[in-house]
């Protein structure tokens, strides 16, 4: 990654820098379980202006291209239709302001910060992926005590290690748009690609479900186009630099606008009920 920064004021910094992705993913397939392959290189170049202290605003552009291969017998279709269409071109500028008022960027123990951020792919920048992503995240931090307990015991070094608990809000929208330049059949190249929904379970979006466990929700295993989370943590330090007993609390749901959904994904939707009875009498108990 190349980074520049130039300040011209105190309370204005410039910041400009370019980054490069590979990616080369063997993943399981959510849909059912089965193995491909998905390689993709890409670049981003973006600036970003702070304002004052708190607020800043930043602006990057996105190329990449990739392509999915190596399918196995049991993917879904949608897989094989991403096989079938080889590399694709993707195409995003991102704009986005926010604002940090947190204690500390790498282990907040007080404070808040906010973002907003709207994706632009496709449409006036051609490639395969055409829509609009809205991301909206608030994040806020509250100390409850630290191992002093209230100045039971006189330690100044027992103030660093507090008991902070996190409260997250994170949510996601995406809406279907249409080429600027020319046409494209949304049935052969859907709008809004296989790589771009939203899905639950894991790390970064549900914690506690993952896509292999055998009582992961068949609704999910399709994905959505906007999905809305909330968590909480409670942190106890240990190390408080570097280690810390966690106690979290996660919810999120999936939205999905499926009079807007067409091919594979509206062939999905239509047979949604079918599937769910024919699941049911495989498996009455379950």
């Amino acid at each position: 990654m190349v980074s520049f920064t130039f300040s011209f004021y105190s309370s204005r910094i410039y910041n400009v820098g370019a980054v490069s992705i590979t990616e080369n993913n063997n993943q399981q397939s959510i849909k059912e379980q089965a193995i491909y392959s998905r390689d993709g290189v890409g670049f981003t170049v973006g600036i970003g202006h702070r304002i004052f202290i708190n607020w800043t605003h930043f602006h990057r552009y996105s190329p990449s291209i990739y392509a999915s291969t190596n399918p196995s017998s049991l993917v879904s279709d949608q897989v094989l239709a991403e096989v079938r269409r080889g590399w694709q071109f993707r195409s995003q500028i991102s704009n986005g302001i926010a604002y940090d008022i947190r204690d500390n960027v790498f282990n907040p123990t007080q404070g808040y910060d906010l973002l907003f951020q709207i994706d632009n792919v496709g449409q006036a920048l051609g490639g395969q992926s055409h829509f609009d992503q809205y991301r909206v995240l608030a994040e806020y931090y509250h100390t409850w005590f630290d191992y002093s307990f209230f100045g039971l015991f006189r330690n100044n070094a027992l103030r660093r290690w507090r008991v902070v608990q996190e409260f997250r809000s994170s949510s996601l929208f995406t809406y279907q748009r249409v080429p600027y330049y020319g046409k494209q059949d949304p049935i052969q190249k859907p709008y809004i690609q296989l790589q771009d929904l939203q899905f639950l379970g894991g790390y970064e979006s549900l914690r506690g479900w993952f896509y292999n466990d055998a009582k992961y929700p068949a609704e999910w295993r399709d994905g959505a186009a906007t999905r809305m989370m909330f968590g909480s943590e409670l942190r106890f330090p240990i190390e408080p630099t570097l280690l810390w007993l966690v106690a979290f609390f996660d919810a999120g749901a999936l939205y999905e606008e499926v009079n807007r959904a067409t091919g594979v994904r509206k062939d999905l939707f239509e047979t949604y009920d079918q599937r769910v009875r024919e699941a049911q009498m495989k498996d009455p108990v379950g």
